[in-house]
């Protein structure tokens, strides 16, 4: 099963997983990815690997900024909310967790479960998380609250317009590399 499309409940901040910590870079994780090179000769079918740039993903929470770089290269920027005061946006470099097209969100207060296109369901259609203490996680997702962008006003997590969150969730994959700046 394609990851991008898996079945998730969305809960508190965002969503729930396991494990404490998740989505944080070690210092022992690679930070660029590898791929076969296409048309390259090989000796004895060996596999030749070269280093291709990174998709990386840059939060500005002051800024209420994210910039899309593809190595070194800026190539796209999004307006964003983020976390208001007591459920602030987590500061660090991550990693892309989870990737999901028409998440189910879990109400924070009351435990009732939105499915995907239920009127209340205030992720969108799309997910990409990023963090997790074990309990809660912080993601990217859409939010039908438009006029919300620009301001700190979630459980932590990063707010997007919609045509913004479809267009992000084309572009990064699984373990795509994400620091949360001040």
């Amino acid at each position: 099963m394609n990851a991008k499309y898996s079945v998730a409940f969305v809960q508190l901040a965002c969503i729930l997983l396991a494990g404490g910590n998740a989505g944080r870079v070690g210092a022992d994780e690679p930070i660029v990815a590898s791929q076969p090179s296409a048309g390259t000769p090989t000796e004895g079918g060996d596999r030749v690997e070269v280093l291709t740039p990174a998709v990386r993903l840059e939060v500005h929470l002051g800024w209420r900024q994210l910039i899309l770089y593809n190595g070194a290269v800026a190539v796209k920027t999004y307006p964003i909310a983020v976390g208001r005061a007591g459920w602030e946006t987590p500061m660090g470099d991550f990693r892309v967790l989870q990737m999901v097209k028409d998440p189910s969100w879990k109400h924070p207060l009351t435990g009732r479960i939105f499915v995907p296109g239920e009127r209340g369901n205030q992720l969108g259609h799309y997910w990409i998380g990023f963090w997790s203490d074990g309990k809660v996680a912080v993601g990217f997702h859409g939010t039908p609250h438009p006029q919300t962008i620009g301001k700190p006003v979630s459980h932590g997590c990063i707010r997007m317009y919609a045509k913004d969150i479809e267009d992000l969730f084309q572009r990064v994959n699984l373990g795509a590399i994400v620091n949360v700046l001040p």
